[in-house]
C-alpha cells in the first residue's frame, strides 16, 4: 500500500522472487483533488531476464553518428530493440550507430527478450547539438607589431560547456581561451584561424589581416610599492619613440620617460605606458602594480600613577593591522635626554628620570616594508618626594611621625 514510484512510467522495478504480484495505480485530478485507483496482478516467473545494459560514445553532435555498445548476457538474448527516443529511429542490432537529426535531450532504451522469453530493459539520456559555427572579427585599422591584441571570438555558445576552441597564428597553435589575447611578432599579413569543437564535430574559420607593421617593443619596470611614497617606473623601450605616455590607472597621466608616481590609496593599479613610433605605430604594455597600505600608526601611554618621573611608564602599540599586510617591526623614541636608548618591543616599559612634557615617537613598519612614525607629546608628572622624623622612641611611650614632603595629595 505504499507508494513505490511518483511517475508516469515507473522504471526499474526487479522482483527477486516469484508469484503473483498486486500493482497499484493512483491517480489524482490536481484541479478537482479527486482520485481513482486501479489494482492489477502480475504473475512472475521463476524464469531469470537476462541481464543488460548498454553505452555510447562522448558525441554530442547531429552531424556525427552515435555509436552505441550493449553489455550484459548477450548470449541469452535473442532480439534486440533500440529506441533511440526521438521518435524516429529504432534499430535491432546488437551494437548500432545512429545519427540524430534533431537536436535535445533524448532518452535511449533498450529492450532484449531472452532466449527463455523473458524482457529486460535500460535506459540512459543523452543530448545532442547541432555542429558549432566558428566566427570572430580580425583586428583592423593601424596594425603594429609588438603590440598586445584582444581578437573576439564571436561563436555562440548554447553547447552547456561542450565546446572547446583552438587558434593557430600561421598554422602554429597560440591559444585554447575562448577570446585571443596575442602580441604579433612579424611584419606583414597574418593568418588567424579558429577551430570550435564539440565531442563529434568541429567547425572552423580562417582570415588573413591587413599587413603588420613594425612597432616599437613596450616594456618598463618600476620600484616601490607603498601607499603615498614615489614608485619609480622606468622605460625600458630601446627603439626610437617620439613620446612616452604613462597612465597610472588613479586618474593620472604623465609625458615622461622615466616618471615617479605616488598612489594616494592602496589597492591594484593597471599601469600603462604608450610610446609612439615614427611611422605612427602606438603601442602599450600594461602591468599591475600592486600598492600596499601604510600602517595607521597610534599608541597610547597610561596615566599617573604610571606616567610618573622615577617609575615605569609603560606604552602600548594600538595600530591595527592593514588588511593587506601583516604588521612586522615597531622602534620607540621617547625623546629622553637621560635616557637616549629606543627599543624595538611592541609594548615597551620607560622610566623617565625627570617629570616634564617629552616628544615620543613609534615607527611601525609591515611585513611589506611600509612604514609610518606618530610623535605625541605626553606629560610625565613628578613623583612625591618625602621625609619622615619622629620624636624619641622610648618603650612604652607614644612616638610622633612627622611626614614632610612635596607634590603630595595623600598619606
Amino acid at each position: 500500500n505504499t507508494p513505490l514510484l511518483d511517475s508516469r512510467e515507473p522504471f526499474g522495478i526487479a522482483y527477486e522472487t516469484p508469484g503473483p504480484k498486486p500493482i497499484s495505480l493512483e491517480v489524482t485530478n490536481h484541479f478537482s483533488g479527486q482520485a481513482s485507483a486501479i489494482t492489477k496482478v502480475v504473475t512472475v516467473t521463476g524464469d531469470i531476464a537476462p541481464e543488460i545494459a548498454f553505452n555510447f560514445d562522448d558525441n554530442v553532435c547531429t552531424a556525427t553518428p552515435v555509436q552505441f555498445s550493449s553489455s550484459g548476457e548477450i548470449g541469452s538474448i535473442a532480439d534486440f530493440f533500440w529506441d533511440f527516443g526521438d521518435d524516429i529511429g529504432t534499430s535491432p542490432d546488437v551494437n548500432p550507430a545512429y545519427q540524430y537529426t534533431l537536436t535535445g535531450e533524448f532518452q535511449v532504451r533498450l529492450r532484449v527478450t531472452g532466449t527463455n522469453g523473458c524482457n529486460n530493459e535500460s535506459r540512459h539520456q543523452l543530448v545532442m547539438y547541432s555542429p558549432p559555427v566558428a566566427e570572430f572579427h580580425e583586428p583592423q585599422g593601424l596594425l603594429c607589431t609588438n603590440n598586445e591584441f584582444t581578437i573576439s571570438n564571436n561563436t555562440t555558445d548554447l553547447f552547456d560547456g561542450f565546446l572547446s576552441y583552438q587558434w593557430l597564428i600561421g598554422g602554429i597553435p597560440a591559444s585554447t581561451d575562448r577570446d585571443l589575447v596575442y602580441t604579433f611578432p612579424d611584419t606583414g599579413p597574418q593568418t588567424i584561424k579558429l577551430i570550435t569543437t564539440i565531442p563529434g564535430c568541429s567547425d572552423e574559420v580562417e582570415k588573413i589581416t591587413s599587413p603588420f607593421l613594425d612597432g616599437p617593443t613596450i616594456d618598463f619596470s618600476f620600484e616601490g610599492k607603498c601607499q603615498s611614497e614615489d614608485v619609480a617606473f622606468s622605460s625600458l623601450i630601446t627603439e626610437t619613440v617620439t613620446d612616452h605616455t604613462w597612465n597610472f590607472d588613479d586618474g593620472t597621466m604623465v609625458n615622461e620617460i622615466d616618471p615617479q608616481h605616488a598612489f594616494a590609496d592602496a589597492g591594484m593599479y593597471s599601469v600603462t605606458l604608450t610610446a609612439t613610433s615614427a611611422n605612427g605605430c602606438n603601442n602599450t604594455r600594461t602591468k599591475l602594480v600592486q600598492v600596499f597600505s601604510k600602517p595607521e600608526t597610534e599608541f597610547e601611554a597610561l596615566p599617573p600613577p604610571q606616567s610618573c618621573s622615577g617609575q615605569p611608564t609603560p606604552f602600548f602599540d594600538l595600530t591595527p593591522n592593514p588588511i593587506d599586510s601583516e604588521l612586522a617591526s615597531w622602534s620607540w623614541d621617547f625623546g629622553d635626554p637621560d635616557s637616549p636608548e629606543t627599543t624595538d618591543d611592541q609594548d615597551p616599559i620607560h622610566t623617565f628620570a625627570q617629570s616634564g612634557d617629552y616628544v615620543v615617537s613609534l615607527t611601525v613598519t609591515t611585513d611589506e616594508g611600509c612604514a609610518k612614525t606618530v610623535e605625541e607629546e605626553i606629560t610625565i608628572h613628578p613623583s612625591p618626594s618625602v621625609n619622615i622624623s619622629h620624636t624619641t622612641t622610648c618603650l612604652n611611650q607614644n612616638t610622633a611621625f612627622t611626614a614632610v614632603g612635596d607634590d603630595i595629595d595623600s598619606y
